[in-house]
């Protein structure tokens, strides 16, 4: 396999060259290694070197991937665990929004709020190191999580705070993600939106999304005051 440094060292047309002579666990060690060298893309580009070879990567994985009964299966099974991962985010921000909007009420500090959930899907095997990571890992990672996985949705704030609950549409189970990836092997029944936010990047195949199996939900509160004069 190429080096790191010598991958870097090419132009792009090159570099694209290079990765269609690899083997797709030497696809996976080289952005392993881009990820240790925290390769990313410069500001306002879409593709670094670590994208391209994800990109590739994913595009070989695809090529031979079928839809068979057991593959269908374990799509809605996916896609159910992130609607009920999504529930239990809203859930527990609403719960904080009704204590919160009591505080306003009251007086004191708290003039404002906003809460936002953040979700991070882990697969199979993946080691949760930043100095020994999996390629697994690489995937998930904060540090390109503005390129791949992270989930990360504006919830409720004071102004937009209602009893009414009306559902966002990320959570919505009416509402269906069922796209153009999937070529009819899913008519009639209703996908999930994280699943179709993970097929719009360049990283994630199909076999990485059947191979999650943890959502690690976050809910960040930012209490928000302000001082007039």
């Amino acid at each position: 396999m190429i080096s790191t440094d010598d991958f870097l060292g090419l132009s792009y047309e090159l570099q694209e060259k290079e990765l269609e002579g690899l083997a797709i666990e030497e696809l996976e060690g080289l952005a392993t290694e881009l990820y240790k060298k925290e390769v990313f893309p410069k500001w306002g580009y879409l593709f670094g070197p670590l994208e391209l070879v994800l990109s590739e990567r994913r595009r070989r994985l695809d090529a031979g991937f079928e839809w068979t009964a057991e593959a269908k299966e374990r799509l809605l099974l996916v896609s159910e665990k992130f609607f009920a991962a999504f529930d239990s985010g809203y859930a527990e921000a609403m719960s904080i929004a009704d204590s919160l909007e009591k505080r306003i009420a009251g007086g004191g500090f708290l003039r404002d709020y906003e809460i936002d959930i953040e979700m991070t899907p882990y697969l199979r095997s993946s080691t949760a190191d930043p100095c020994r990571p999996s390629f697994e890992y690489v995937l998930t990672e904060p540090l390109s999580s503005v390129w791949f996985s992270v989930f990360h949705f504006h919830c409720v704030g004071h102004d937009s705070y209602s009893d009414e609950r009306e559902m966002p549409l990320y959570f919505d189970r009416s509402f269906d993600w069922n796209s153009e990836y999937f070529n009819g092997a899913f008519d009639g029944k209703i996908i999930n939106y994280g699943i179709h936010e993970l097929l719009d990047t360049v990283a994630w195949s199909f076999q990485d999304i059947l191979d999650i199996d943890d959502l690690f939900i976050d809910v960040h509160v930012r209490h928000q005051s302000e001082i007039e004069f």
